[in-house]
C-alpha cells in the first residue's frame, strides 16, 4: 500500500491562510470522504491540518491530491509532503510526542489523536498505522507543558503578579480546562460560556471564580486585567466596535489572548488604544523565552 501525507502548519503558513482554510473544514472533509477509491482522514488542530491517505495505486492518491490542490488551491504553497509509511509513520510518532507541537512535548496533542484515530478506526490501514504509532509511543521524560504555562509566563512578563489581577476566560472547551487547573498567583479567573453555562460553572468553582453567560463579558469587561478566549465559533464573537464601547473611560491596558483557531477576535481590535492583542503566532516569542528560561532548563535536566 501507498502512504501519503500532506499538510499545513504554524511553521509552514501564517494564521490567516490556516484560519481561511480552518473556515473551509466542512468542504474538506467532504472533499476527501467523497474519495471512495482512496482511504483518507483529516486531521485539524488550532495549529495544523493534515490529511493521510492510502491508497494500493500510486497514480490514484496522486490524482487525488492535484484536484484537492485545484479546489484548495491556499493549501498549496504553504504545505508539506511525506510518502511512504516508514516518513509517515515516523512524523505520526514526532506528533503524538508533541514534537511538532508549537509547544514542544505539550501532551494535549497525543489526547487530541487518540480520539480523533477512534473516530476513524474503521479505515483499515490507516488505523493499523495509528495503533503502530501509538504501541512505539514512549512518555518524554521532559515535564508536561501546555499553552496555559505560556500565556501565564506571559502575563507575569507584561504585567506581573504583585497586585489581584482580573482575568476573564472565554469558552467551555479543553483550553477553558486548562486555565481553570493552573494555579495563578494573586488572581481571580471567571469563565463565560454561550451555551455550556453548567461546564463553565464547573470551571470556576475549580478555580474559585464565577461563571457567566457570554452575553455579560462586557458589562464586566471593564474590570478585566486579562482576557483569554478560546471557543469553537466559526466566526469573531469579539468585535472591535464592540470592544470599543466596552472600554470607553478605561485608564488600563487589556491584554487579550485569543487562543482560538478560527480566531475568536476581530484582529482590528488590536488598533484599540487600550488592548494588547496576542493570537497564537504572536506567542512565539514567549514560547522561545519561556524554554530559554534557566528555571525550565533546569527541569528538563
Amino acid at each position: 500500500m501507498n502512504f501519503y501525507l500532506i499538510g499545513i502548519n504554524y511553521k509552514t503558513a501564517p494564521i490567516d491562510i490556516r484560519e481561511g482554510l480552518y473556515k473551509r473544514r466542512k468542504d474538506i472533509l467532504i472533499f476527501w470522504e467523497n474519495c471512495a477509491d482512496v482511504e483518507s482522514a483529516v486531521f485539524f488542530t488550532c495549529n495544523r491540518i493534515e490529511i493521510y491517505i492510502v491508497s494500493q495505486n500510486p497514480d490514484q492518491a496522486i490524482s487525488r491530491i492535484s484536484q484537492f490542490k485545484k479546489n484548495f488551491q491556499a493549501f498549496f504553497g504553504h504545505d508539506y509532503v511525506k510518502s511512504g509509511r516508514q516518513n509517515v509513520f515516523n512524523h505520526g510518532l514526532r506528533l503524538s510526542l508533541g514534537l511538532e507541537s508549537q509547544i514542544k512535548g505539550e501532551q494535549h496533542i497525543f489526547y487530541q489523536l487518540k480520539k480523533w484515530a477512534e473516530e476513524n478506526s474503521s479505515k483499515h490501514y490507516l488505523s493499523a498505522l495509528w495503533a503502530d504509532i501509538f504501541n512505539s509511543r514512549q512518555e518524554p521524560g521532559a515535564k508536561a507543558v501546555n499553552i496555559g504555562d505560556v500565556v501565564i509566563y506571559d502575563i507575569a512578563k507584561r504585567i506581573g503578579f504583585k497586585a489581584p489581577l482580573e482575568i476573564a476566560v472565554v469558552g467551555t472547551g479543553k483550553i477553558a480546562q486548562i486555565f481553570s487547573e493552573v494555579v495563578i498567583p494573586q488572581a481571580n479567573i471567571n469563565f463565560y460560556a454561550h451555551k455550556n453555562f453548567k461546564q463553565a460553572d464547573i470551571f470556576a468553582k475549580r478555580a474559585g471564580g464565577r461563571a457567566f453567560f457570554l452575553k455579560d463579558l462586557y458589562k464586566t469587561l471593564s474590570q478585566a486585567d486579562v482576557l483569554i478566549s478560546a471557543t469553537s465559533s466559526p466566526h469573531y464573537i469579539l468585535k472591535k466596535d464592540d470592544l470599543s464601547k466596552a472600554l470607553i473611560g478605561r485608564k488600563k491596558q487589556l491584554y487579550i489572548y485569543d487562543l482560538a483557531m478560527p480566531r475568536d477576535v476581530e484582529p482590528l481590535a488590536k488598533d484599540i488604544e487600550m488592548i494588547f492583542l496576542q493570537n497564537l503566532d504572536d506567542l512565539e516569542q514567549s514560547i522561545k523565552e519561556f524554554y530559554e528560561k534557566d528555571n525550565y532548563s533546569r527541569q528538563q535536566a
